[in-house]
Protein backbone atom coordinates (compact mmCIF):
# COMPACT_ATOMS: atom_id res chain seq x y z
CA UNK A 1 0.00 0.00 0.00
CA UNK A 2 1.35 3.12 -0.76
CA UNK A 3 0.91 6.45 0.91
CA UNK A 4 0.56 9.66 -1.30
CA UNK A 5 0.53 13.60 -1.38
CA UNK A 6 -1.34 15.33 -3.62
CA UNK A 7 -1.80 18.71 -5.15
CA UNK A 8 -4.70 19.12 -7.65
CA UNK A 9 -3.72 21.53 -10.63
CA UNK A 10 -6.39 23.04 -12.41
CA UNK A 11 -10.27 22.77 -12.72
CA UNK A 12 -12.84 23.33 -15.39
CA UNK A 13 -16.36 24.11 -14.54
CA UNK A 14 -18.02 20.99 -12.47
CA UNK A 15 -15.50 18.98 -14.55
CA UNK A 16 -11.81 18.74 -12.74
CA UNK A 17 -9.04 17.59 -14.49
CA UNK A 18 -5.94 17.00 -12.74
CA UNK A 19 -2.07 16.22 -12.92
CA UNK A 20 -0.46 16.25 -10.14
CA UNK A 21 3.44 15.60 -8.64
CA UNK A 22 3.85 13.69 -5.84
CA UNK A 23 5.79 11.12 -3.20
CA UNK A 24 4.82 7.51 -2.61
CA UNK A 25 6.37 5.99 0.32
CA UNK A 26 6.74 2.20 0.54
CA UNK A 27 4.35 0.55 2.70
CA UNK A 28 6.30 -1.06 6.02
CA UNK A 29 5.23 -5.05 4.93
CA UNK A 30 5.33 -6.02 1.58
CA UNK A 31 3.64 -9.45 0.35
CA UNK A 32 7.31 -10.80 -1.15
CA UNK A 33 9.57 -10.12 2.31
CA UNK A 34 10.45 -6.73 3.77
CA UNK A 35 10.00 -3.06 2.34
CA UNK A 36 12.42 -0.38 2.79
CA UNK A 37 10.35 1.92 5.01
CA UNK A 38 12.86 4.78 4.18
CA UNK A 39 12.29 3.97 0.16
CA UNK A 40 10.45 7.34 -1.57
CA UNK A 41 9.10 7.22 -4.86
CA UNK A 42 8.16 9.91 -7.47
CA UNK A 43 4.42 10.10 -8.15
CA UNK A 44 2.38 11.32 -10.81
CA UNK A 45 -1.29 11.23 -10.75
CA UNK A 46 -3.40 11.60 -13.65
CA UNK A 47 -7.39 11.81 -12.46
CA UNK A 48 -10.47 13.01 -13.42
CA UNK A 49 -13.92 14.01 -11.17
CA UNK A 50 -16.98 15.15 -11.49
CA UNK A 51 -18.25 17.81 -8.81
CA UNK A 52 -22.20 17.68 -7.61
CA UNK A 53 -22.58 21.45 -5.71
CA UNK A 54 -24.80 20.45 -2.95
CA UNK A 55 -26.02 24.23 -1.72
CA UNK A 56 -24.12 26.74 -1.54
CA UNK A 57 -21.23 25.76 0.14
CA UNK A 58 -20.96 21.81 0.35
CA UNK A 59 -20.52 19.08 -3.08
CA UNK A 60 -19.25 15.74 -3.74
CA UNK A 61 -16.92 14.50 -6.57
CA UNK A 62 -16.63 11.15 -7.35
CA UNK A 63 -12.99 10.60 -9.16
CA UNK A 64 -10.77 8.20 -10.94
CA UNK A 65 -6.95 8.47 -10.99
CA UNK A 66 -4.19 7.03 -12.38
CA UNK A 67 -0.74 6.75 -10.11
CA UNK A 68 2.35 6.35 -12.11
CA UNK A 69 5.17 5.04 -9.64
CA UNK A 70 8.33 3.09 -10.70
CA UNK A 71 6.46 1.83 -13.83
CA UNK A 72 3.74 0.85 -12.07
CA UNK A 73 -0.17 1.73 -13.05
CA UNK A 74 -2.29 1.72 -10.58
CA UNK A 75 -5.90 2.81 -10.53
CA UNK A 76 -7.44 4.88 -7.59
CA UNK A 77 -11.32 5.35 -7.62
CA UNK A 78 -12.92 8.00 -4.35
CA UNK A 79 -15.03 10.07 -3.83
CA UNK A 80 -14.30 13.65 -2.28
CA UNK A 81 -16.58 15.82 -0.04
CA UNK A 82 -15.94 19.23 -0.22
CA UNK A 83 -16.57 22.49 1.36
CA UNK A 84 -15.81 25.79 -0.06
CA UNK A 85 -15.86 28.97 1.70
Amino acid sequence: MRRTIQLMVFALLSILLGASPGLAQEAEHEEHGEADKDATYFLLRLGVGLGFPIGKSYGIEPQINLDLVEGEKVWVCGVNFIYAW
